[in-house]
């Protein structure tokens, strides 16, 4: 009885093999080539992903058939790039071409940023994935003016070879466009707004971060100043409130990315030629004074001048498409001037009037290092124009300066004011010293213009 179940085993073997072995096939064929293929009937190539995808009408079918096949192929990864860039693709390079020095705007890298003032090479180098693969017949004539997108998007979803990588959908082939900043995709259209999509089928708009910001020149910024002196300094009468205008240049050394780091060198120049703070200079009480008053001197022309150079270090936060958070950390070399001023007091006592130098400040003339840290924020309006607001806090030491002022003789009565005597043989105390600390606060806005960004 076992022996003629064995035996039907041993038969049944053999036909199950016949039966599956059509079903298995399929998965375990390589994607047709030659004539056998058919005829081609669409086709576009992702060159910075490294693969051309086909749309072919099967060659068993007649031609008025609306059934298609969709072919990938896999081949090298192929883009431009500067010289830098070599380096990190040395392990997976397979050739370079140097096309000279570029002052045209002609090539760009795989970012989509135009290669300018230097050299361009056109690079190809290994692909690490595995696209290559075919569909079984799909009925969908449509395929034949179908987008490259929709032609990757099929392909997933049908393609018989499962285990193979999946086509992403997006292609950064191309350059970032003047007006909409989006670089274009070479083959199929463009989704709305510009942009990418994802191997997920994500759309991404492009990111201002990919290189705007951050190009490999200097970005020069221009911009108006107003400067406050701290309480301590201000309290003094010494300096006021100025304005101004600066320049700073900004030295990029790290790549583009969201964070990035260069040298920041500014100038500032900042003037005012208001009256000086004399507010807390109070008056002289004499008695049977009826009335009494201070004014600056009728001669004197005021004149504050700042000059401010610094060097140090900026750092760049890119949180968004158009927006830019800038930390600095500098430290320089300041010189205060301003000239001197004399404040007069006068004072009635009936038909008299008397009048005496209350104060006299000496010339300013000062010279020190400083520390100052900032913040500021940058909205770019086009690729190499920003807008930019910012506020940095000043820490400059002590200033020091001399200055006379009125002592009168004697002693005050119980209402707090001096004799008559006490104003005529009063005397005026020269080079008092005065200390003070040069701290202030400056806010800043103006404009940028950023050069080296493959424009």
């Amino acid at each position: 009885m076992r022996k003629p179940i064995r035996l039907l085993l041993l038969m049944l073997i053999p036909l199950f093999i016949l039966i599956m072995a059509p079903l298995y096939s399929p998965a375990q064929e390589r994607a047709p080539t030659g004539e056998g293929v058919g005829e081609l009937t669409n086709q576009y190539t992702c060159m910075i992903q490294g693969y051309t995808i086909k749309v072919y009408r099967p060659a068993h079918l007649p031609e008025n058939t609306s059934t298609r096949q969709i072919h990938v192929e896999t081949h090298a990864i192929s883009f431009y790039a500067r010289f830098p860039e070599l380096q990190p693709l040395q392990p997976v390079l397979i050739s370079s071409e140097n096309l000279g020095f570029q002052s045209v705007k002609t090539h760009c890298d795989r970012n989509g940023l135009y290669i300018m003032d230097q050299n361009a090479y056109y690079v190809t180098i290994q692909n690490p994935n595995n696209y290559t693969g075919f569909t079984n017949d799909l009925g969908d004539v449509n395929l034949d003016v179908s987008s490259r997108e929709h032609l990757v998007t099929t392909y997933n979803m049908y393609k018989q070879q499962h285990h193979i990588d999946v086509v992403p959908v997006g292609c950064k082939d191309g350059c970032v466009d003047y007006d909409v900043d989006d670089p274009g995709d070479s083959g199929g259209s463009q989704p709305p707004g510009g942009g990418y999509t994802t191997a997920e089928g994500e759309y991404v708009e492009w990111d201002f971060a990919d290189g705007l910001f951050t190009g490999s020149g200097p970005t020069i910024g221009f911009g108006g100043v107003i400067h406050q002196p701290a309480e301590d300094l201000n309290s003094t009468g010494t300096l006021t409130g100025s304005n101004g205008f600066k320049v700073d240049i900004y030295f990029p050394f790290s790549r583009p990315g969201r964070l990035t780091t260069g040298v920041n060198i500014s100038g500032t120049y900042l003037a005012n030629r208001l009256e000086p703070n004399v507010s807390i200079f109070e008056p002289i009480h004499f008695t049977r004074q009826e009335s009494v008053s201070t004014s600056l001197h009728a001669g004197d022309t005021y004149n504050q001048v700042t000059r401010k150079a610094s060097l140090g270090l900026q750092v760049n936060y890119i949180p968004g498409r158009r927006l830019m958070l800038t930390a600095l950390a500098r430290g320089g070399y300041m010189h205060i001037a301003h000239s001197p001023f004399t404040l007069i007091q006068q004072g009635n006592f009936g038909d008299q009037t008397q009048e005496f130098v209350l104060v006299h400040q000496d010339e300013l003339d000062h010279s020190s290092v400083y520390l100052s840290p900032g913040l500021r924020l940058s909205f770019l309006i086009s690729r190499n124009f920003s807008l930019w607001a910012g506020a940095d806090y000043l820490y400059g030491g002590q200033v020091e300066y001399q200055r006379s002022r009125f002592v009168p003789a004697g002693h005050t009565d119980e209402q707090g004011d001096y004799p008559m005597d006490a104003l005529l043989s009063g005397q005026v105390l020269k080079q008092e010293p005065i200390e003070s600390l040069n701290n202030a606060l400056q806010l800043s806005a103006g404009i940028s213009f950023g050069f080296g960004r493959g424009r």
